[in-house]
């Protein structure tokens, strides 16, 4: 189907539609046969979070290796999937301490520390970016309280108001919109 006609479909619903003519529904098998790709490395590298989680819950193997030997965890490390190494290690693929500490230096966990009332406004605008991407309501609503504009650019070509839409995030959404700007 054309997706001009049907804007509205999530890369899950896309993904879902194109395993559906796949004649084995074995979410372990390769989607090409001379590099051996799985769909769930594919889908970890892209950082499509939502189809990791799905292909976990159909049975894919965090622990399928690919022609060069790597995992689905291994592919998202090399593209800093944090989102998707995270799922991965919750369903039994193991994170090094580097993992870790990748993970805690880019959580959003500190964000709210690092704002600064002197910083430059395209700066706040970046960190509003960054926390609408994690649906960090309670730095979201800083942000705003400072007077970041949700629908401003920083150094990222995406507002945050944008983001908020592309990922389809309603309670996101409804706070951006709740700005008076």
């Amino acid at each position: 189907m054309d997706n001009m006609l049907y804007p509205s479909k999530s890369p899950l619903d896309m993904f879902k539609n194109f395993l559906a003519t796949r004649k084995e529904d074995n979410v372990n098998r390769p989607l090409s046969f001379d590099k051996r790709e799985s769909y769930l490395g594919i889908a970890a590298k892209l950082n499509q979070t939502e189809i990791v989680q799905f292909l976990i819950e159909k049975n894919a193997s965090v622990l399928y290796r690919d022609n060069d030997d790597k995992t689905a965890l291994d592919i998202a490390r090399e593209n800093r999937s944090l989102e998707s190494m995270q799922i991965l290690a919750q369903h039994g693929a193991e994170l090094t301490d580097a993992d870790i500490a990748m993970i805690e230096e880019n959580s959003l966990s500190n964000i709210s520390s690092k704002i600064d009332v002197d910083m430059p406004e395209e700066n706040k605008t970046d960190l509003l970016l960054v926390a609408v991407h994690d649906s960090d309501l309670e730095t979201i609503q800083q942000l705003l309280n400072e007077g970041v504009d949700p629908r401003g650019t920083g150094e990222k070509a995406m507002s945050p108001m944008s983001m908020a839409l592309q990922r389809n995030n309603e309670e996101v959404l409804d706070l951006l919109r709740s700005t008076k700007s």
